[in-house]
């Protein structure tokens, strides 16, 4: 987890000076706007847009380390060799979910020849194979869809107060995927949210992905992942 770790912190730094550019461009609207110059800023428009690129940039970010945690999990769990009854009962469940997840349309022939290649790779011992990609967390991830992906595994999650249960996860979450599906314009997002509300959210949102990375770390430490 020690590169996940890494890449978290460079990228709170990269956010971190976005926050601080946005608040410097913010006082000089405010200044320039009473002496009625403009000068080489962005007009209030665009600065409105660009508040708003910073939740694509937050939830890019969550994205990106919620999947990159999971594989580090996975592949422990892969390098280890593990089997189906070398592994908690709760991965043993997700395993087979995995494995067991058919299109809406698959008939019982698809079926039944799924259960018996499950039941082979399990009689011949065959290693484990968990795909994060499986996890379906495109556009979804908040505070409880956190909380569920802990559970799932095993894991508990600790949280500092500081990260108020991941609240703030659901805030970028929405402005995300209402920017993503066109429900709302940059301007319209940008505009309800000042740069001190940004910085907030961001922060409780750092906090509350530190302490996911620091709970799977422990996790996988323990080998709380075997039986």
């Amino acid at each position: 987890m020690k590169a996940i770790r890494i890449q978290l912190d460079d990228r709170r730094k990269e956010f971190r000076a976005y926050v601080r550019m946005l608040a410097h461009l913010e006082a000089r609207l405010l200044h320039t706007a009473r002496l009625k110059r403009v000068g080489d800023l962005p007009t209030n428009e665009t600065f409105k847009s660009m508040k708003a690129t910073a939740f694509l940039m937050l939830y890019n970010v969550i994205e990106s380390t919620v999947v990159g945690v999971m594989t580090e999990l996975y592949k422990v769990i892969e390098q280890e060799g593990c089997k189906l009854p070398d592994v908690s009962v709760k991965l043993q469940d997700l395993w087979i979910d995995q494995r067991f997840r058919m299109p809406r349309d698959a008939t019982s022939a698809t079926y039944r020849k799924r259960v018996a290649e499950m039941l082979r790779e399990t009689m011949h011992g065959k290693k484990l194979v968990f795909d994060p990609k499986q996890l379906r967390l495109g556009g979804n991830i908040d505070g409880d869809a956190l909380r569920d992906i802990c559970n799932k595994h095993g894991c508990n999650l600790l949280v500092h107060q500081r990260a108020r249960g991941g609240a703030e996860l659901g805030t970028v979450k929405v402005q995300r995927n209402d920017l993503a599906h066109g429900t709302k314009t940059f301007v319209e997002c940008g505009q309800s949210y000042g740069v001190s509300d940004i910085d907030r959210i961001s922060r409780e949102c750092f906090n509350f992905l530190g302490n996911f990375v620091s709970s799977v770390r422990r996790f996988v430490m323990a080998t709380g992942y075997r039986r």
